[in-house]
């Protein structure tokens, strides 16, 4: 974003405070490394099957069925072809 400083080409001036990217690094490494120990006595959820549905063939649609099915749908953003 551009600031009416920038616009006038005037220099400026950031006071970015006594933190330095190290200690951006080094608070969200400590971050994850709390949140590793405190779920380390966690069980492994254990997921012994897994049904996936697998599509194994295409039905042929016509286009009426595809502009019927699109134009079916509610309009949350946009007027689209009206």
């Amino acid at each position: 974003m551009r600031t009416f400083h920038d616009v006038l080409s005037e220099a400026s001036c950031v006071e970015t405070g006594p933190h330095l990217a190290d200690d951006f690094a080094s608070f969200f490494r400590d971050k994850v490394d709390d949140v590793w120990a405190y779920t380390a006595s966690t069980p492994i959820y254990d997921v012994s099957t897994r049904t996936t549905a697998t599509l194994e063939e295409w039905t042929a649609v016509t286009v009426e069925a595809v502009e019927k099915l699109i134009s079916s749908a509610l309009s949350k953003t946009c007027e689209l072809g009206t």
